[in-house]
């Protein structure tokens, strides 16, 4: 944790007594904290005291300004130096990082220094950033269509998070303001969300964000991220928050504190249309409804302190993180489509243990662990839980001295008001082909489309097609019949991969027969490109499924073999790009149900003599499969024993 300085540990403790109180008074309470600051605070108040709209903005700003603060020191300098030097987006990432850890050490961003905007903040610096953002709102045509409390929270602000301060906006209109005004210049420009995305297109092209979750993590970067372009998910909404900020258009991040679909938290942009509603441009401006990742709770982040939060979490010591932060507010309604924007109750008699009146908590999963993302107050005979989002896996608990203990089965969030238990039932025989989607974060959808082609010229000048891999492949190795009415005999085979997939393919078997259990041989041929020699067309024949064709081009890539002869295929076994998640032949696992008292129990452990594993398991039930030789990448799921599939959350 970092070190919180004086100024600041007294602006927690008397900021969170004047949660309730009048703007006017919230505001005096502010300059109070101020100390000697104050006159400097008050300097900008008097500036603008002609200008009723500046004041207005002024006067929100310092109300707001205790409790933020930069993250500052030695160990913090060391961090950016990462993310300098990987700006130069040539360079590989991983031996970058290597080398750095290696000259000095990895950087204990817990040794930061937390010091007050409050007590240090200029009056100059305040009155830049203020006539900036006004000249911004001004100047182009969006500007009159955004609402003015969308303003205040998510354009006049001077810092996003807790990043050194600057005067960034000076900095990024030296870079891009000949790119705001190209934008203003387009019909359709009043429309912030139009504008907003075609600055975020603008912004891409002249520089990709290079994605990353190699370098360290930390406090905010600042405004070099908008150039630098590197780094992970945080890192790419601060660049575009900067960005739109300066040109007046109001953007912030999002969070879900547990994705719903793996075991991460998430963040991106967002940009607010005039009525205030958050919309995606990395989505190229789709609706929040429409939005890809599913979270049960979803956050922004906001200048403005969440008085809820200090009067509810700031002096309960074993209060969850994802729930203590002063400068967050639930946007999870948005991310729901309109028919399902109700809030979710749960019954009581669905909980053990809880009785009117209490505190308890929602909570998704990462791994086997369940951490809280959302509360709720039970009232007489249910529990107000606010707004979830839709298909997420959730249960319902309270704290015990800091630990989260559940209180009823888990439950995924259905259509309208609706949800369903997990609630285990009698035993059935359940297959098992993975231990974490393979469909979302890796690489098997990547075949779907995929084309298995002959020809009797390497050139494949008028091939014939035998095979289309019309679904994503759920297991390690994937056998198909080919139809015999299908082609003719031919010399040349190869699989071409999908549009937008770098014919990603990690190992593919041919065989004459079905019933042959030797694959045919020939000389390897392909599209010779590759990012490195681990990643080959040749790899697709070597025989090891975690080896993989991986063409830097999204189309155009192939691989296959010259068999020498004319030769009729009648089965194709092919295994996805993958990291190791499907079912790995001679590793041991261990299969857990959830109980609702109990907790996570055993079904046992077996040893993996295919791609497959057969064990028991309650119908009904919430699952989890759990490698005992490695990898950590693992997820809940439920059987579908109707179609065979594992149905992971």
């Amino acid at each position: 944790m970092a070190r919180v300085s004086v100024a600041l540990s007294a602006v927690l403790v008397c900021f969170v007594s004047c949660s309730s109180l009048s703007e006017d008074k919230r505001l005096e309470r502010a300059l109070d904290v101020a100390g000697n600051n104050r006159q400097q605070l008050e300097k900008v108040l008097d500036h603008y005291s002609n200008n009723p709209d500046r004041l207005e903005a002024a006067r929100w700003l310092v109300m707001n300004m205790p409790m933020h603060y930069t993250s500052t020191g030695p160990e913090v300098e060391r961090y950016r130096e990462y993310f300098r030097i990987a700006s130069d987006q040539s360079k590989d990432i991983r031996l970058l990082v290597d080398s750095i850890d290696s000259v000095q050490g990895r950087p204990d961003v817990t040794k930061a220094l937390c010091v007050a905007d409050i007590a240090t903040v200029d009056s100059a610096f305040l009155v830049a950033h203020i006539d900036k953002a006004f000249e911004a709102r001004e100047k182009w045509p969006w500007g009159k269509n955004v609402r003015w409390e969308d303003f205040l929270e998510f354009v006049l602000p001077y810092r996003v998070g807790d990043e050194p301060l600057s005067l960034w906006r000076e900095i990024i209109l030296e870079e891009y303001e000949d790119l705001i005004d190209s934008v203003a210049s387009l019909k359709g420009s009043e429309d912030p969300l139009f504008a907003a995305d075609a600055l975020y297109v603008g912004w891409i092209r002249r520089k990709k964000f290079k994605w990353t979750s190699q370098l360290p993590g930390g406090p905010r970067l600042g405004v070099n991220i908008t150039d630098w372009k590197t780094g992970a998910c945080r890192e790419r909404a601060d660049g575009m928050t900067y960005l739109l900020r300066t040109a007046g258009l109001p953007a912030s991040l999002h969070l879900a504190p547990v994705r719903g679909d793996l075991n991460d938290t998430h963040s991106w942009g967002v940009v607010y249309d005039r009525n205030g509603y958050p919309y995606i441009p990395e989505q190229h401006s789709d609706s929040a409804a429409l939005f890809k990742v599913p979270a049960a709770k979803v956050q922004c982040e906001t200048f403005s302190i969440n008085e809820e939060t200090l009067r509810t979490f700031t002096n309960s010591p074993y209060a969850p993180t994802a729930l203590r932060k002063p400068f967050v507010k639930d946007m999870t309604m948005y991310y729901l489509k309109p028919e399902m924007r109700s809030e979710l109750k749960i019954p009581v008699q669905m909980l053990a243990g809880v009785t009117n009146g209490d505190t308890v908590y929602l909570a998704s999963a990462s791994r086997k662990l369940w951490v809280p993302v959302g509360f709720g107050v039970v009232r007489r005979d249910s529990v107000d839980l606010g707004y979830v989002g839709a298909g997420t896996v959730c249960v319902v608990g309270t704290l015990q001295n800091g630990t989260f203990r559940p209180c009823g089965y888990p439950f995924i969030r259905e259509g309208g008001n609706g949800v369903r238990f997990f609630i285990p039932g009698g035993m059935q025989d359940v297959n098992l082909y993975s231990k974490c989607s393979v469909q979302v974060g890796d690489y098997a959808q990547r075949m779907k489309g995929g084309v298995f082609e002959t020809a009797d010229n390497p050139s494949f000048i008028s091939p014939d097609t035998i095979y289309v891999i019309n679904e994503s492949p759920k297991r390690l190795f994937t056998a198909v019949s080919v139809s015999s009415d299908v082609g003719i005999p031919r010399r040349f085979i190869r699989y071409v991969g999908a549009e937008k997939t770098f014919c990603n393919v990690a190992e593919i078997a041919l065989y004459e027969n079905e019933t042959d259990t030797v694959p045919l041989n020939g000389r390897i041929i392909g599209t010779p490109e590759s990012y490195d020699d681990k990643h080959r067309y040749t790899s697709a024949w070597d025989g090891d499924p975690y080896t993989s064709m991986d063409y830097p081009k999204p189309n155009g890539g192939w691989t296959g073999i010259d068999a020498g002869r004319r030769v009729q295929v009648r089965k194709i076994v092919y295994t996805p790009r993958n990291r190791d998640n499907f079912i790995h032949i001679g590793y041991n696992y261990e299969l857990f149900y959830y109980q609702k008292d109990e907790g996570w129990g055993s079904l046992g452990t077996a040893k993996a003599s295919s791609d497959m594993l057969t064990m028991k398991a309650p119908s009904g039930a919430l699952l989890y499969l759990h490698c005992l030789d490695g990898g950590n990448a693992e997820r809940i799921f439920e059987y579908d024993s109707k179609s065979d599939i594992q149905l992971f959350y």
